[in-house]
């Protein structure tokens, strides 16, 4: 890309006949639009396209206004914009205003791709949309590989990138390292139940004789040999 050294890149005043294509927002794109400024095309890329069919091809002369399209240059296809509504004046007369659109979620405003013949771009304001999709940016003029670019007097602004994508998952985690030895445990405290000899039968201790009741008293067991209780 080669910055204009500051000189108007159009002489003052209308174009010769026959040299442009001329562009305004009062226009109508039609099949031959653009060959007169009293019959312009719409849109600029319009202007575009038929400058470029043109042998050799023409420049593309634009009246102010905003112009809400995103275009591609066309090499050898010059492009002035500021020119007044009748085109006797200009360029840079008015103010002409690209504003860009998104393309598959990417916000480019200009492209310019391989131009190798002069091709200038000169007297616009350009902004770029926000950008959308994840990862996308936000072009004001997007160039490649284009050493036959000239620009000057442009305003121009991008918009806002896009969040970036989400990363890639992390990678799994390398195995945790054996555990250490426990601590002793706790002597188990001794059994206080009753408990058979290993191969002996269990037998239940005797129970205690029944209290009985005899008019309103409890009557006592007899010790030692004999009846347990008293004979009444």
């Amino acid at each position: 890309v080669t910055t204009h050294d500051g000189t108007p890149p159009d002489p003052d005043g209308p174009p010769k006949p026959g040299t442009a294509i001329f562009v305004s927002g009062t226009g109508q794109d039609t099949p031959d639009c653009g060959e007169s400024p009293q019959s312009p095309c719409k849109t600029i890329t319009r202007g575009i396209s038929r400058a470029a069919s043109s042998t050799p091809p023409k420049s593309v002369r634009v009246a102010g206004g905003t112009y809400f399209e995103s275009i591609e240059l066309s090499d050898e296809v010059s492009v002035f914009g500021g020119y007044s509504q009748d085109f006797k004046e200009g360029p840079g007369k008015e103010t002409s205003t690209i504003e860009g659109e998104l393309l598959g979620g990417e916000a480019i405003a200009v492209r310019a791709d391989n131009l190798t013949a002069k091709t200038e771009l000169a007297h616009f304001t350009i902004r770029a949309a926000d950008a959308e999709n994840d990862g996308a940016s936000s072009y004001g003029v997007l160039v490649g590989d284009s050493p036959g670019l000239l620009m000057s007097k442009l305003v121009i602004r991008a918009g806002k990138g896009a969040k970036g994508a989400d990363g890639q998952p992390g990678t799994s985690g390398e195995p945790g390292k054996a555990g250490g030895k426990g601590n002793d445990g706790v002597p188990a405290l001794p059994d206080e139940g009753i408990q058979a000899d290993s191969g002996a039968p269990f037998i239940r201790p005797p129970m205690p004789p029944p209290l009985i009741r005899y008019r309103g008293e409890v009557l006592e067991p007899a010790r030692g040999k004999g009846p347990p209780y008293p004979i009444i």
